[in-house]
């Protein structure tokens, strides 16, 4: 269908069907332009595994009020190329809902993510990226706009950080906002518009925690439970400025670390 939400209306989607968690497969949920007005909110409810996440997929988007994915996937046909309007892009959907520089996923509007917001290990995110590959299973164009719950660092959104996703935030950091290399997949991990020591911080955090922990690629759940960080280990987001002033004199003798 076409979904509308109008001002202050809900849809609310249920975390599974009947052969969803038994079979352990992503539901697929297709719909056609979604819109939401303004004070509008859709809800996708949390899956109990990352295995058995949902992928919304629409063929635009235009949204004025909330999307809670909670940690599920999102799919938006034509996003890259004006299919998403209010906000302009997901990018700035995304921003809005994580209320950068100073919020953390407790915006009013755009695209949120409660399950990152209540991970208290603060590992888990909403990433995105352009399409062209096979994304939980639907196929996707160059156009198309993928939105991920995944680890802060996984610039390329496949589930795990290592060497790859360092690769991408240095020549990011290298290109200071020139030649298109900016947002998420460049390193921009905290939506403040810049590659910064911040940014490192939060690839390092994760990169350090996973490998403590063992956990696999993908490993991810509601509350990032398999991981060993505590709220100790971790910075606020709001202190994060801070500690990457200090990241700043090491960036130039930084290593490419290799998982």
């Amino acid at each position: 269908g076409t979904p509308t939400v109008t001002a202050n209306g809900t849809i609310a989607v249920g975390a599974a069907d009947a052969n969803n968690d038994s079979t352990s497969v992503i539901l697929n949920r297709t719909w056609g332009a979604l819109t939401v007005g303004a004070a509008g909110k859709v809800t996708i409810a949390a899956a109990t595994t990352h295995a058995t996440r949902n992928v919304l997929v629409v063929s635009s988007l235009t949204n004025g009020g909330k999307i809670d994915l909670a940690n599920n996937d999102f799919v938006v046909h034509n996003g890259n190329t004006g299919g998403v309007s209010t906000a302009g892009s997901i990018a700035n959907q995304i921003k809005l809902g994580f209320n950068a520089p100073s919020g953390y996923w407790n915006g009013t509007s755009g695209i949120v993510s409660t399950s990152a917001a209540a991970d208290t290990t603060h590992l888990t995110t909403l990433g995105y990226r352009t399409g062209g590959i096979t994304f939980d299973g639907v196929s996707t164009t160059a156009t198309d706009v993928l939105v991920k719950y995944t680890y802060y660092g996984d610039a390329n959104l496949d589930g795990s950080v290592n060497g790859a996703d360092y690769q991408q935030i240095d020549a990011g950091f290298g290109a200071h906002g020139t030649n298109n290399m900016t947002g998420w997949a460049y390193g921009d991990f905290n939506y403040d518009g810049v590659v910064d020591g911040s940014d490192f911080s939060l690839i390092d955090n994760t990169f350090n925690q996973i490998n403590a922990s063992g956990a696999s690629p993908l490993a991810i759940v509601a509350g990032s439970a398999d991981l060993v960080a505590s709220p100790a280990d971790v910075p606020e987001p709001t202190t994060l400025a801070l500690l990457g002033i200090g990241a700043m004199g090491l960036l130039g003798r930084r290593r490419r670390r290799n998982a």
